[in-house]
């Protein structure tokens, strides 16, 4: 049939609708024409009004009918929308929807690009950076380095492409002669990103002193560390604190050395434990004391150095200078590394009680998750109930399908009976031949693993203390690897550094910064970077 619908000064003719119809589909089709949602619809058919649940037979074809309702009004967009290609390459990076951009090496500075590189991923650190003002009155080199930084990476953000840093690399080779050493050929020379690391961190110690976050907090560590004289057992324990920015991995290399490092994990452990000579005061004497240190206060992000670079004395030289040599062992590493055992018995104990409040927590979740599934179980089987009580024809074949279970269970028993006779018939025919018959095959049936969960999504919800000896609240001791700093070559004094960077935390996918030149990766490749060759 077709109908006529008056609304405010507009007049639809000739709506299709068929008699069948409910009123809502006709509601609907008005809506698309005005606007009006449906709710809100009031037809009336010659002064009265059309009940929700009626149909259409009541209405005649050709018969008019009066909508009332208000038409939703579009609010217009808080922000204009733009579009990927309408973009600017600086407007794409700045909303992180592009590559990021690399640094463009200004002569052999990939030693430089690459640390940076890994640095520039630190959310806490850059939010730090920005509290950080210099005057006349504090003109100091710490703030100054560390402003140049800071605006290198902000206009590193923004750049579209390749960024060149020559204004930090001027401010970095005037104050830190070092960096502007010059080969024969007058070209400047390979210098060593864990030096380079050295001196960004103690600039960066300096100047967040004042922000509300500490760089202590960020990459800072304390560690304890425990002297015990070899020589003399009156020689009373020497212990004392100290602030480093990185903890050591040490490699076998080095004459004499018989120590074999496979991991990361022995490597650490090497690194914190040693032999050095001091005074002793009972033997009036220089005398052979053991080192050992251990973690009393833990950082958001924790820098390891693989100790890849020693200097090898060459006594049969002219000069007998001697000359820096580097480690290709490969030395394996993991996505998580635990702390744990590397840190002093006060954290540990902390450590500990996170761990425990963390599987408690699981434990919960995975016991609700159980009752959830039971609830649900029940809710099921309820309404199959009630539906077959309306249904005599369902309830009849779910009768007749009990009735075969309970059949298969009678003929269940009646096998094991007769197991239980072939059984006894089989002992009774070893006890005669002395030897053991086949056993009978029997069906292996697998339980399913429990189900698992999430258990970073808990590290927040776990309040321990406000400790500022751990990074953070609830914090088991488990650190993900965020990034890394390799040297390609097998010379310390050329080569070439590359970093890689996670890019987001959990992910799959690295970029891979080359100086100017940036590519995506996965984990798998940034595994294979343990050493052994080139790398």
């Amino acid at each position: 049939m077709k109908l006529k619908v008056k609304w405010n000064k507009q007049q639809f003719n000739d709506l299709e609708v068929e008699e069948s119809d409910g009123l809502l589909q006709l509601k609907s089709l008005l809506y698309s024409l005005t606007g009006v949602p449906v709710d809100r619809q009031k037809l009336l058919a010659k002064g009265k009004t059309l009940k929700e649940d009626s149909d259409l037979t009541t209405v005649k074809d050709g018969q008019q009918l009066m909508l009332m309702g208000t038409a939703e009004v579009l609010e217009a967009p808080k922000e204009s929308v733009t579009f990927l290609e309408d973009m600017t390459a600086e407007e794409k990076a700045e909303k992180n929807v592009s590559i990021p951009a690399g640094f463009v090496n200004l002569g052999n500075t990939c030693y430089m690009n690459s640390t940076l590189q890994c640095m520039r991923h630190m959310p806490e650190l850059r939010s730090a950076l920005q509290q950080v003002t210099v005057t006349n009155a504090n003109r100091t080199l710490p703030l100054v380095f560390s402003t140049q930084l800071r605006d290198m990476w902000t206009n590193l953000d923004r750049a579209g492409k390749s960024y060149t840093p020559m204004q930090f690399v001027q401010v970095l080779r005037s104050n830190y002669p070092q960096f502007a050493q010059q080969g024969p050929q007058g070209g400047f020379m390979q210098q060593d990103a864990e030096e380079l690391y050295n001196i960004v961190t103690q600039s960066l110690a300096g100047a967040l002193t004042d922000t509300e976050t500490k760089f202590d907090t960020i990459l800072g560590l304390e560690m304890e560390e425990t002297l015990t004289c070899t020589e003399s057992s009156l020689e009373p324990e020497v212990k004392r604190k100290d602030q480093v920015n990185k903890l050591v991995c040490n490699i076998q290399g080095g004459p004499g050395s018989n120590v074999v490092v496979n991991h990361l994990v022995e490597g650490l452990k090497l690194g914190l434990e040693g032999t050095i000579e001091k005074r002793s005061a009972v033997l009036d004497r220089d005398a052979l004391w053991n080192k050992k240190q251990c973690i009393a206060k833990l950082p958001k992000f924790l820098c390891i150095q693989y100790m890849r670079f020693f200097w090898k004395p060459t006594p049969e030289s002219r000069d007998h200078t001697g000359v820096k040599c580097k480690i290709l062992r490969p030395v394996v590493f993991t996505e998580t590394l635990d702390i744990f055992e590397f840190t002093n018995d006060k954290l540990q104990a902390k450590l500990r009680a996170n761990r425990a409040a963390l599987s408690q927590a699981n434990d919960i979740m995975k016991k609700n998750e159980s009752d959830v599934k039971l609830s649900t179980d029940a809710v099921t089987s309820n309404e199959t109930k009630e539906q077959t009580e309306d249904n005599p024809m369902k309830q009849a074949r779910l009768n007749s399908e009990k009735q075969e279970e309970k059949e298969k269970k009678n003929t269940s028993q009646e096998m094991d009976v007769d197991d239980e006779e072939a059984a006894l018939q089989a002992a009774l025919a070893m006890s005669i031949s002395g030897e053991a018959p086949n056993p009978p095959a029997v069906p292996t049936t697998t339980a399913p693993p429990p189900p698992g969960s999430d258990a970073s999504s808990l590290k927040t919800s776990i309040d321990s203390s406000d400790d500022l000896l751990l990074p953070c609240k609830g914090f088991t001791g488990s650190y993900e690897l965020a990034g890394v700093v390799t040297h390609k070559g097998r010379s310390a004094d050329s080569g070439h550094y590359i970093a890689w960077v996670r890019q987001q935390p959990g992910s799959e996918y690295w970029w891979k910064y080359d100086d100017e030149q940036v590519s995506e990766v996965q984990t798998q490749e940034i595994l294979n970077l343990r050493g052994g060759g080139d790398w």
